[in-house]
Formats: structure tokens, C-alpha cells, sequence
């Protein structure tokens, strides 16, 4: 249980460090996964039988594909190279109950572990993403937080 009370403190200080310092892909990121979170007690509190990982725990495999898909959709707009290390952190969390749907006999300890181990790695990658964000604005000044949409603003962005 220490170890719950531990990420759950260490969750809020990411949470409030990001939404402070961080830019709109850094807030959009550490969003999606509070949502993910919240979701996730919600399921265990209210339906303890969805996600058990005596099975496959298909409530979680539904919120955690969902936050994989998010983090795809910000890694692929944001104009940071650290979200597409986070996706693939979330992408190796899918993996996990892949895993457990392909090979029913792997032990419900071992499924529970690993497919919350990668929430620590995440945190820590988008902490460290707005770190770094907060000293590039602190050195060049404002950084564009999106991609352009259309390549022809691209061109005239990188160019201006």
C-alpha cells in the first residue's frame, strides 16, 4: 500500500510541475494520463471484477489503449521529441495485457506488475519534458508547442 500512497504523491507533484511550467503538449500529456488514473481507481473501486488480473483486465485494456491513442495524437501534433517516448512507454503498458491475452497461464503477479510499472517511466518522461521545455523558454524565449497543420505554414514558419 506505501507503494500506491508513494505514486499517488509523486503523480501530484508531476501533475501541478506540468500544468505551472509546462507548454500545451506538456498539460495535454500529463491530462491524459490524471484522466487515465482517475478512470482506473474509479474501475478497481466500483468494479474490482474488471480489473482483476486473474484474466485479462479488459476495463483497464480499454483505458489504457485510449490513453495509448491519445499520447499518438499529441506525439504526432506536439512539437516535442520526448512524447513519442512516451507513447511508446504507454504502447509497452498495451503490450503487457497483449500479453496476457495471448498467454492466459502468465501469472496474475507478474500481469499486475508490469502493466503498472510503466506509469513511474511516464511520469518521470513528461517531468522531464517540461523541464526541458521550461529551459528552452527560459533560454531562446517562447518555442512553437504544435506542428503546423498544413506544410506550406510549416515551410513559412521555419523560414520567417
Amino acid at each position: 500500500m506505501t507503494h500506491v500512497i508513494a505514486f499517488n504523491l509523486f503523480f501530484a507533484c508531476c501533475l501541478i510541475y506540468c500544468l505551472r511550467y509546462g507548454g500545451a503538449p506538456e498539460r495535454a500529456a500529463i491530462l491524459a494520463q490524471a484522466v487515465a488514473a482517475m478512470l482506473t481507481i474509479a474501475i478497481i473501486a466500483f468494479f474490482p471484477h474488471a480489473a482483476s488480473f486473474t484474466s485479462l483486465a479488459e476495463a483497464l485494456v480499454l483505458v489504457d489503449s485510449v490513453l495509448l491513442a491519445s499520447l499518438i495524437v499529441i506525439a504526432l501534433k506536439a512539437n516535442r521529441l520526448w512524447t513519442i517516448a512516451l507513447a511508446g512507454l504507454q504502447l509497452s503498458t498495451v503490450l503487457v495485457h497483449l500479453s496476457k491475452a495471448l498467454v492466459p497461464a502468465l501469472p496474475a503477479s507478474s500481469y499486475a506488475i508490469f502493466a503498472q510499472f510503466w506509469a513511474w517511466p511516464m511520469l518521470i518522461t513528461t517531468a522531464w519534458g517540461t523541464h526541458s521545455h521550461r529551459v528552452r523558454v527560459k533560454k531562446e524565449g517562447q518555442e512553437q508547442d504544435w506542428k503546423p497543420i498544413w506544410p506550406r505554414l510549416a515551410h513559412e514558419s521555419y523560414t520567417t
